[in-house]
């Protein structure tokens, strides 16, 4: 069974399969290049614009061909997360490579920002970040998220900018 997946002409797609159990697919484009490993349960090939897949273990196949359409639209559109804070005193602030966050803790968290990864300040409650690598990018952002999470009684934290979260009503006073 054969798979060929017709690439952009924006694309440029090397297949390195020396290796003993996996298979290296550089893919290059307008926002830089991305690598990933495929096992070697199915063999891949590119020439003249396309890739070519073909083995014994068709099961792979779908998970591969998405695997490899999300490095193409990395490579080819990138990926934007807008990163939201929530709290009164809260601030981002950029210097050099490193994003400064005041959260309302003693102390100044400071998050060395990764060289693939671009974040520009909208304004001190607001975040853009970017990257052509998905799982770097989630990475980061996931991380920031981490720093304050999202409090559900005060409504304060680090949110996705488009993020539904619901606040809980707090204990209310007994009455005598």
């Amino acid at each position: 069974m054969n798979k060929i997946i017709k690439v952009s002409r924006w694309i440029d797609v090397l297949v390195v399969s020396k290796f003993s159990n996996y298979s290296y697919v550089f893919v290059f484009g307008v926002f830089g290049f991305l690598k990933y490993k495929f096992r070697k349960k199915i063999n891949i090939f590119s020439k003249f614009k396309r890739v070519r897949m073909f083995g014994k273990d068709s099961s792979l196949y779908f998970t591969y061909i998405q695997l490899l359409n999300n490095l193409f639209y990395s490579v080819l559109n990138g990926h934007l997360i807008h990163l939201e804070l929530r709290g009164v005193g809260f601030k981002y602030k950029i210097k050099d490579n490193n994003l400064f966050l005041i959260l309302g803790f003693s102390h100044i968290i400071n998050y060395k920002i990764p060289s693939n990864i671009l974040i520009n300040v909208l304004n001190t409650k607001l975040i853009k970040v970017f990257s052509n690598n998905l799982l770097i990018l989630n990475k980061v952002v996931y991380a920031l998220k981490k720093k304050k999470k999202f409090n559900v009684y005060k409504g304060k934290g680090i949110i996705l900018k488009d993020e539904v979260l619901i606040t809980k009503e707090g204990k209310k006073a007994s009455s005598f």
